[in-house]
């Protein structure tokens, strides 16, 4: 009896529960154990002269948090739907909650930790520091977000990093130029 739980719980655990969201016509999957809540309506207030990437601050249950624009930070395109609504996902990261916008959620899937495979070489080095890995699916590659790289803490050591790049280069970038 007790071999038989056993079992049944390390099959359990060799699965990961992603949801798809789609960014400028691309699909991603985040972890479910990161998503805390999905909104649908919600205001996102600018912050002025914050990066292209923080869509702004938006109000939840009583704390204020950054929201970070997914399609800006990863260099993806406008949809036309896009432009109309967004979908807020509330995440639970290493360091507090926060928010990114995706433009339309699709599945919630099962997924074995055994397709979860590295980052491809050729694959682009911005959009790679975003990304945990690719699940090796039959129908192609699914892209697994970050949510640690992903936090507004996280991505402020990113800005940083990438203007000093910049200095060093002889280019002078300002923060809000960064992904943009």
């Amino acid at each position: 009896m007790t071999q038989r739980f056993f079992s049944a719980q390390s099959a359990a655990e060799t699965l990961d529960s992603v949801c798809t969201v789609y960014l400028g016509g691309e699909i991603f999957s985040v972890r479910l154990t990161d998503v805390v809540e999905v909104v649908t309506a919600v205001h996102v207030q600018d912050c002025p002269l914050s990066p292209a990437y923080i869509a702004g601050l938006m109000h939840y249950r009583g704390d204020v948090l950054t929201v970070v624009h997914l399609r800006a930070l990863l260099g993806l395109s406008a949809s036309t739907q896009a432009e109309h609504r967004h979908i807020t996902m509330v995440m639970a990261g290493v360091h507090g909650l926060f928010a990114m916008q995706v433009d339309d959620m699709g599945e919630v899937r099962s997924l074995e930790n055994s397709l979860l495979e590295s980052m491809p070489a050729l694959m682009d080095a911005e959009r790679h520091s975003f990304l945990r890995g690719m699940y090796k699916l039959e129908q192609g590659l699914l892209p697994l977000l970050d949510v640690q790289r992903l936090e507004p803490i996280a991505l402020r050591a990113w800005t940083a990093a990438h203007m000093h790049e910049a200095k060093i280069a002889g280019r002078e970038e300002s923060p809000r130029a960064i992904a943009s």
